[in-house]
């Protein structure tokens, strides 16, 4: 839950790249713009993930090429074995990708107003009666993906689609054409801060599973014979990094701290 100007020929470039996997290859990995999980791919802080990711198949003689596409071409591309791995995806939207034991984050759903509201988020049904931004394809998680996909509620939920899908909800959002927008909040926080319009926004409700089901990962394409050992590798990488302190150098960097912190 859960995602930088993409060049208009990455579309149709990436089937070519194929599925590359042995040692001194890359590995391709796709998402939207999920700031701070992953950010511009020419920015000195691509995202936490995609560090993650560089340091420990770096051991291993490999190299990341990570690329920004709309999620659900991102998804199309996985499933096909076009790429080799989704950033911040869940088990309940690619179960058939090849899930590490790891998660790179928790993510839960939180719901965003303009300061001037007073609407504060119960539950799905408080959502009746106002326009609700949304994005394609993106796991929500339960009972929020059943309201939202209800067609008596086709009417007032807005989705979008694109790299830059939250920075399109956050504008609309700002310019009063939806009421509110579903999203993870330091997703939120991070984007709306570099855009100049966290100011004009206001928490308003924050919806945890306390049944891991907000975790997210770093998942790998079923279609590449090694997606296994890719997941060994980054779930042996991750603790690793966790035990010698990178990991939490690394996140410093975003300002954030361990998903694993009791203190986050």
């Amino acid at each position: 839950m859960k995602k930088a100007v993409v060049l208009c020929f990455v579309c149709w470039l990436i089937p070519m790249v194929g599925v590359r996997a042995s040692a001194g290859e890359t590995l391709v990995l796709a998402a939207d713009n999920w700031c701070p999980y992953n950010c511009d791919p020419a920015s000195d802080r691509p995202g936490y993930v995609v560090e993650l990711a560089r340091a420990i198949f770096h051991e291993h003689a490999m190299t990341i090429d990570y690329q920004q596409i709309s999620w659900s071409r991102s998804l199309q591309l996985a499933r096909a074995g076009q790429v080799n791995g989704l950033i911040g995806v869940t088990p309940r939207e690619a179960p058939e990708l090849v899930f590490p034991e790891e998660p790179v984050g928790v993510s839960h759903n939180s719901y965003w107003t303009v300061k001037s509201s007073h609407w504060r988020y119960n539950g799905p049904r408080s959502l009746d009666n106002l326009q609700v931004g949304v994005i394609q394809q993106y796991d929500y998680g339960e009972p929020l993906n059943t309201y939202l996909n209800d067609p008596a509620n086709r009417s007032h939920v807005q989705w979008v689609s694109g790299p830059n899908a939250l920075v399109q909800n956050l504008k609309k959002l700002a310019a009063s054409r939806v009421d509110v927008v579903v999203e993870d909040e330091a997703v939120v926080r991070y984007m709306a801060r570099k855009t100049g319009l966290l100011v004009r926004f206001r928490l308003a409700g924050v919806e945890r599973s306390t049944r891991g089901e907000d975790d997210v990962y770093l998942a790998f394409s079923s279609r590449d014979p090694h997606a296994r050992q890719h997941a060994r590798t980054l779930d042996t990488g991750i603790r690793a990094l966790r035990r010698s302190g990178q990991l939490a150098h690394i996140l410093a960097r975003y300002g954030l701290r361990d998903w694993k912190s009791k203190d986050r």
